[in-house]
């Protein structure tokens, strides 16, 4: 695994302190194909960018802004705190459903609440996590670690995890990453994310991720995850 050179006194490796650092997505023009088993997709989930960063003594969530989100999501704090170690970087979105689907509206009113409105906001609309990426694991820098490396200690880490966490399912199927999105429902932001899947390599090349908006026009987007494995 990558260095044990931790922030002094967080549990964390070096440069992994809060708030982490992410890559924002660029467009291309249409989702690309490839020979099975190249690329690597998911579900684009429709919440909040979250990187959960668990330190000794309690878990954070920041946005990738780097705004701290932690109050306004007690019930997640909650989980998280039981079912993720000290010393782990998490990264995925927190989403809501309502009704089956994903409520968008929803995470942004938990954002605008107040002290008083925000308890019955979390017990109307509780919160789940998805995750995709883990960065750190046991104070161990992650990052460095190939994706089919990276993704094998995510699931390990999630082994015994129940709503409200869970991992965002992947495929190296076109076929199925094409289903995924066809079959998904009209929200803000829908469709998949791909990236290379390349063993032998030990940084993320350029992740893209098809996408839908309101009025249903499909376009791509592409991420580079090279430096820091988060988007």
């Amino acid at each position: 695994m990558g260095t044990a050179d931790h922030t002094a006194g967080s549990g964390l490796p070096a440069g992994l302190a809060p708030p982490v650092k992410v890559a924002l997505a660029r467009a291309v023009t249409k989702m690309p194909r490839a020979l099975p088993g190249t690329l690597l997709y998911e579900p684009k989930w429709d919440g909040y960018r979250c990187t959960v960063v668990r330190e000794n003594d309690w878990p954070t969530l920041w946005s990738r802004q780097g705004k701290e989100l932690t109050k306004y999501f007690p019930d997640l704090i909650k989980v998280l705190e039981a079912a993720v170690p000290p010393g782990c970087v998490i990264d995925g979105e927190a989403v809501i459903w309502t009704d089956g689907r994903l409520d968008f509206t929803a995470l942004q009113q938990r954002l605008g609440a107040g002290p008083k409105t925000l308890p019955g906001l979390v017990r109307q609309t509780p919160a789940n996590y998805v995750a995709f990426d883990v960065l750190a694991v046991a104070g161990h820098d992650a990052r460095g670690l190939p994706l089919h490396q990276r993704r094998a200690l995510l699931e390990e880490l999630a082994t015994g995890w129940e709503p409200p966490l869970s991992l965002s399912p992947t495929t190296t199927d076109p076929d199925t990453a094409a289903r995924w999105f066809r079959r998904a429902p009209p929200h803000r932001d829908r469709g998949t994310h791909h990236q290379k899947h390349q063993p032998a390599i030990h940084a993320r090349p350029p992740l893209l991720e098809a996408e839908t908006q309101g009025n249903r026009r499909r376009h791509l987007r592409s991420r580079d995850r090279t430096d820091h494995p988060t988007l």
